[in-house]
């Protein structure tokens, strides 16, 4: 046994979050977890269900982990619990509550969905619904995610941006994204343009897709939301 699983196997941490108890475990380190949240009330058990996973949003957020393979929920009068699969034990060390606002909540639930599932076609649609949190319609978003486009930061998007959109459709990015991306993602109709999961071409594209898409949803949430990234 390392020193590392002396710190964390066989110990509990208590982390208080919305209000809730939670009492961490591990079962084998950069793997197996469980977490418990206890309550007063009956009634408020799915309230517990709700404060595990807005605290596993902050771990994917915050802390840049990994959360998969989340299982269990049994409920008792008293508690809650999930086992899960994390990679990284660290936070058990300095884990404060950092989130409150619902809206920035429903963004990190949609990025943590996204950057915890290995399909492209659902972490696009992902990114893209955290684009829609902070406006109130289409229009607004669309002019926002365009100003962003010149500004992109991230080497593959960027290389998507400037050389690899003439490859595949020649439209602007934005309308790329939008049509080849969202819209295509939406349909399943034969006869339709549509984006097949069975169908290389597709896949490859809108994993490229994805490098603009993460690098605009992180500034969503990061400039239109209010939440730091660290």
């Amino acid at each position: 046994m390392s020193m590392f699983d002396e710190i964390f196997i066989g110990q509990t941490f208590n982390i208080e979050y919305d209000k809730f108890n939670l009492e961490i475990k591990v079962e084998k380190m950069q793997k197996e977890h469980n977490v418990k949240c206890s309550f007063r009330s009956k009634g408020n058990y799915k309230e517990a269900y709700g404060s595990i996973f807005r605290f596993f949003n902050e771990l994917v957020w915050f802390y840049d982990m990994h959360i998969s393979d989340i299982n269990g929920g049994h409920s008792q009068d008293s508690h809650v619990f999930f086992n899960y699969s994390a990679n990284s034990e660290r936070y058990l060390l300095s884990f404060t509550q950092k989130v409150h606002k619902e809206e920035q909540h429903l963004a990190l639930g949609f990025f943590r969905e996204a950057l915890c599932n290995e399909s492209p076609y659902y972490r696009f649609l992902c990114f893209d619904k955290i684009l829609q949190v902070p406006f109130p319609n289409g229009k607004l978003k669309g002019q926002w995610l365009e100003a962003q486009l010149p500004f992109l930061t991230d080497g593959l998007a960027k290389n998507l941006r400037d050389r690899r959109i003439k490859e595949l459709s020649n439209k602007p990015l934005a309308d790329w994204l939008y049509k080849d991306g969202r819209q295509a993602l939406s349909h399943a109709t034969i006869g339709q343009f549509i984006r097949d999961p069975n169908n290389y071409d597709d896949w490859d594209q809108i994993k490229w897709a994805n490098t603009v898409m993460e690098e605009l949803a992180k500034q969503c949430i990061i400039d239109k939301l209010k939440v730091p990234k660290s």
